[in-house]
């Protein structure tokens, strides 16, 4: 399955956003996190934790910039990848979150590994009930 097919719009933030704006942006969009950009090409990515330990855990007030706590160094992926292609490179690199690309660079949508997990589940529950019914004799009438 291609993430494109089950992708989410990112929501984004300029980095000379301050912490307060992002967090207001992330309270009102209900996401943890968000992808710094300038038009369509990504600059970083800034999450909940960011902000909580980057930013007010060291005690920086609300009017510092995202740039000053957003990872810089993004990994993203083609939005033409595979599911399964995406839980490898979460896996080998730890992120929660990949940002999903056109061929062009072009910021497209966001896959987190929470609707990964989810992906799976409900494909092994399909999986299981075909299996029950496939198994459960059938009676002649």
């Amino acid at each position: 399955m291609r993430l494109r097919e089950f992708m989410h719009p990112a929501i984004t933030c300029d980095a000379r956003a301050t912490l307060a704006d992002a967090a207001r942006m992330m309270y009102k969009g209900n996401v943890g996190s968000l992808v710094v950009s300038s038009g369509q090409r990504i600059l970083g990515i800034v999450t909940d934790r960011d902000l909580a330990v980057r930013g007010y855990g060291r005690d920086l007030p609300g009017t510092t910039l995202v740039e000053d706590v957003m990872t810089k160094q993004v990994i993203s992926m083609r939005d033409t990848a595979d599911a399964f292609d995406a839980v490898a490179e979460i896996v080998h690199s730890g992120c929660r979150r990949l940002p999903l690309i056109d061929e062009a660079g072009d910021l497209q949508g966001i896959i987190a590994l929470d609707d990964l997990a989810l992906l799976f589940a409900h494909q092994a529950d399909t999986l299981a009930q075909a299996v029950v019914e496939a198994s459960t004799p059938t009676r002649p009438t």
